[in-house]
């Protein structure tokens, strides 16, 4: 079973909650929070930047190393030094109860729960396939404004050249993954 990271009370800084999250609300009162006064400088940055991966992937960041250091922290590729400090700050955040370490079954429960049940309910209104998605989405007609995302990064179809893009730091890549890999959100 696949493991996630999970940010409590991530809803606290989030301003939309029915919409594509752009940017979050941080409020000064985190720097009296005890918590996060036992951070050193660098975990603060790791800790903010999970925070931010936990918003684009609906608060169930893939716990991958390699994942989330590609998303929120290594300019050095293949650092040891820098991956063994990274997974120190992972502990300490968790133990700090500034994270949480969860199977992603267990997401259904809790503080998950209450976006599931939205899902579900607009799944049941709206059921689509994939193939349904992919097909309006390649015409230009998104069903229900559902988006193409692989890993929570956008993506986009180019009809020239008959092939989808991902956005990955600033960039456009190839998708080189399969169609059913792709998530509508």
């Amino acid at each position: 079973m696949k493991k996630v990271i999970v940010i409590p009370n991530l809803d606290t800084l989030q301003h939309y909650k029915d919409r594509r999250i752009a940017w979050i609300k941080l409020y000064l009162d985190i720097l009296q929070d005890y918590r996060f006064q036992q951070l050193e400088d660098d975990e603060r940055w790791i800790y903010l930047g999970l925070i931010l991966l936990a918003v684009k992937n609906d608060n169930k960041i893939p716990k991958n190393d390699f994942f989330i250091t590609e998303n929120i922290c290594f300019r050095k590729k293949n650092n040891l030094k820098r991956v063994k400090k990274f997974r120190k700050t992972i502990l300490k955040l968790k133990k700090l109860g500034l994270i949480s370490v969860k199977l992603l079954s267990e997401c259904y429960q809790g503080d998950c729960l209450d976006k599931i049940r939205k899902e579900e309910i607009r799944k049941e209104e709206d059921i689509f396939s994939s193939e349904e998605l992919i097909t309006a989405y390649k015409k230009g007609k998104p069903l229900n404004n559902l988006r193409p995302h692989f890993w929570g990064s956008d993506m986009r179809w180019k009809e020239g050249e008959q092939k989808w893009f991902v956005l990955k730091d600033g960039s456009w890549l190839e998708f080189a993954g399969k169609e059913s890999e792709i998530e509508w959100l």
